[in-house]
């Protein structure tokens, strides 16, 4: 390695928070994939990092194709298929996963012996004239995705 480059990247650091991790340090003097660094700045990486791996794996549950254009992928207006797609992910969804957890528990015990049938949870909100509609990604992959398949 000449000089030059030396300069550029610095040596390998242990990480200031004690989490055993060893690289290159970060701006802030964290070390990167830092599971314990809670600035801010390594906080919005990792929370980012995370969004962006639901919305991957969301998109290919939902079975819609790669944006054509590099680096649209987590953009989701960008997305083609046949519906508007909006991925969350983090704390902001545990209320509605919890609803839908009972509801289908609640399903589930009181079930027919036999029934192939998925669930779907339809939430009527007070003031609302249209429901709302959860299921899982599976149950999206096993019994949506051939249906619209077969529509179109």
């Amino acid at each position: 390695m000449t000089q030059v480059e030396n300069r550029l990247k610095p040596p390998p650091i242990d990480c200031p928070d004690g989490c055993g991790k060893t690289g290159q340090p970060l701006r802030n003097g964290h070390v990167r994939g830092c599971p314990i660094a809670t600035c801010a700045t390594c906080r919005n990486r990792r929370n980012r990092k995370v969004g962006q791996d639901r919305q991957r794996r969301a998109r290919k549950a939902l079975g819609i194709p790669k944006a054509k254009q590099a680096g649209t992928l987590g953009n989701e207006e960008h997305w083609r298929g046949a519906f508007r797609v909006e991925v969350k992910a983090g704390a902001q969804t545990k209320p509605a996963a919890t609803r839908f957890l009972r509801d289908e528990s609640q399903s589930l015990a009181s079930k027919a012996e036999g029934d192939p049938r998925p669930f779907l949870d339809v939430l009527m909100p007070d003031g609302m004239k249209d429901g709302i509609v959860q299921l899982r990604l599976s149950t999206w992959r096993q019994w949506i995705v051939p249906l619209l398949e077969e529509a179109s």
